[in-house]
């Protein structure tokens, strides 16, 4: 997968405010990812979470990114939270290395490595 052309795809340009609004849709976005969990036993709701996380870190950080952060970050939200993505999340054992893989790289451009998940 071309992290950066894949991420293009999904940019858009985004006030800080409404990359926090879109906090909503990731915390609902989990919630779809623990009912599926709940009937299908690969679903992989730690590293969701994980994911969740780092979103939500960056987005409380979003009034402090550029113009072209931000549709960075809002990019990575929308991916995460588009079931049928690269490698869908709910049908696949690895469904979220890619949303992972996503959210590394946008981690490694604003300079969050800190952030960044080490799929195993």
């Amino acid at each position: 997968m071309e992290i950066t052309a894949v991420l293009a795809q999904y940019m858009h340009d985004a006030t800080a405010d409404e990359l926090v609004e879109l906090t909503a849709d990731v915390d609902a976005y989990l919630e779809v990812v623990r009912q599926a969990a709940a009937e299908r036993d690969f679903v992989d709701v730690r590293l969701a979470e994980q994911i969740v996380a780092a979103l939500n870190t960056l987005i409380a950080d979003a009034v402090d990114y550029t113009a072209k952060e931000r549709s960075l970050l809002a990019g990575a939200v929308r991916y995460f939270t588009n079931v049928n993505d690269e490698n869908r999340d709910l049908t696949s054992p690895t469904g979220f290395d890619d949303d992972a893989e996503v959210l590394n790289a946008v981690c490694d451009y604003l300079g969050r490595e800190d952030l960044e998940i080490h799929l195993e």
